[in-house]
């Protein structure tokens, strides 16, 4: 389940003493330009959108864990933003879905399992060396590159039906 937040007509949820989401996940949306949550450590799950957003921190949080085998928990990027999460260590049933032109900047992100991620022309993924990538999705298209993988060994149980890397 999702706590559910909109934000309009330059109005703003200050999640600055927020520090843990477990059990349930956040879906934000609004039509902010700047946001920044400094203090949130970890959550069950996250649906973001803005539309009008050009920078995004998650300055504390280090695991978004929505659960094995769902790939539930999506951040709507844009095109021509950045979003930064300097802390995020582990990504667990996330999709990471990037139009050419967005920035998205994980410099300690090593885990990403049940995930998926999707890259379009010119969008970036910083991410740190993933060292473990078990059962996640890999869509590469209109000339992406990434080349931040470290694993040395692939789990895809449950993935028998599925496209695991598209390029």
């Amino acid at each position: 389940s999702y706590a559910q937040f909109t934000e309009s007509n330059g109005g703003r949820f200050l999640f600055d003493s927020l520090t843990l989401s477990t059990g349930f996940g956040i879906r934000l949306s609004g039509d902010g330009t700047t946001l920044s949550y400094p203090n949130l450590l970890g959550i069950g799950g996250i649906t973001f959108d803005y539309p009008n957003v050009t920078n995004v921190t998650f300055g504390a949080l280090t695991t978004i864990d929505a659960g094995n085998n769902t790939f539930s928990s999506a951040v709507i990027f844009r095109s021509g933003a950045t979003y930064n999460f300097p802390q995020l260590v582990s990504a667990n049933g996330v999709t990471f879905d990037l139009p050419a032109g967005a920035v998205v900047n994980l410099p300690n992100l090593s885990s990403m399992v049940w995930s998926v991620l999707k890259l379009n022309g010119s969008a970036q993924f910083n991410s740190g060396m993933l060292s473990n990538i078990d059962n996640a999705r890999f869509e590469l298209r209109g000339g992406a590159v990434f080349n931040r993988v470290s694993a040395t060994s692939y789990n895809t149980r449950s993935l028998w039906s599925m496209t695991i890397v598209s390029v």
